[in-house]
């Protein structure tokens, strides 16, 4: 028996705005999280993260072909992880 994708529906625990979304965009929502578990959840990877898993859930829901989802999603995950350690380098300068 073939396995079936992870499909969050309108049916299942999760409502809201993740209602309807596949695993792997689920996924890739939620990755920039991880900002804030890697670097001993911190308030600033925990805000970046929180930020570009938001910016994520909306561009999960556009009508774009799966591939710009794709990219579009890690685009944001790289973007955050760029300005947690933007902001990581100056306010390590500015506390010495």
């Amino acid at each position: 028996m073939p396995k079936q994708p992870i499909q969050l529906n309108k049916d299942s625990a999760v409502g809201g705005p993740l209602a309807g979304m596949n695993g792997w965009q689920f996924l890739l929502t939620f990755l920039p999280l991880g900002l804030a578990l890697a670097f001993l959840l911190g308030a600033v990877g925990a805000a970046i993260g929180a930020g570009a898993a938001l910016v994520n859930i909306k561009v999960a829901k556009k009508e774009l072909s799966t591939p710009t989802k794709v990219l579009a999603m890690i685009g944001v995950d790289l973007a955050a992880a760029v300005l947690w350690f933007i902001v990581a380098l100056a306010l390590n300068a500015a506390i010495g």
